[in-house]
């Protein structure tokens, strides 16, 4: 299912650009949004007002807000974060898919980047990065992360002993260095 994240996330931009005559479009996983709304309606509330200060505005959590995720979760997404940051000189949280665009940007997106995978996650802003469009950061405390399953049932997440879940986080890692790949910088 991974493999396929990145391709219906361009086709959600597209139908917004197609559907929706505004210069702002925001990308969010549904799940994130309700459970933000839920928790920080007023954050949210806030950080919607950004939209369109940059050609691409990249929301993550704040530090707290990722100290609370599950092991698999931080222990991964540190090392994707990290080469980003080598690659870009930016220390950002990239993987919750919290995105506000331009509809320039959107454009980009949905006409440019071919990145299929979950690594879209980094993918789209350095494509907005290559083609000389601005960047911007927030954090939110309130956007956070739970499956489905424990948030349904307000379950604590057991999963950091399931070696299969620790696969499937090391799988979706790949993902993200192998989107950024194609961005090095070779002198």
């Amino acid at each position: 299912a991974w493999d396929h994240i990145g391709l219906h996330r361009r086709r959600s931009l597209e139908i917004a650009l197609e559907n929706f005559d505004s210069e702002r479009v925001l990308y969010m996983d549904p799940d994130h949004v309700l459970r933000w709304l839920e928790r920080k309606p007023q954050e949210l509330g806030e950080l919607l007002k950004l939209v369109g200060a940059w050609d691409c505005l990249i929301i993550g959590r704040s530090a707290e807000a990722f100290a609370r995720a599950p092991k698999r979760l931080r222990d991964t997404e540190i090392l994707v974060n990290h080469v980003y940051a080598l690659i870009t000189g930016r220390s950002w949280d990239l993987m919750m898919a919290a995105r506000g665009f331009s509809r320039a940007a959107a454009e980009l997106i949905a006409n440019d980047c071919r990145e299929d995978t979950l690594g879209n996650d980094v993918a789209w802003p350095l494509l907005i990065e290559q083609a000389e469009m601005t960047l911007g950061y927030a954090e939110a405390e309130g956007l956070t992360y739970e499956t489905n399953t424990v948030y349904a049932n307000d379950l604590e997440d057991a999963e950091d002993v399931d070696p299969e879940a620790w696969m499937l986080r090391v799988y979706a890692a790949n993902q993200h260095m192998d989107a950024m790949r194609p961005y090095l910088k070779t002198d």
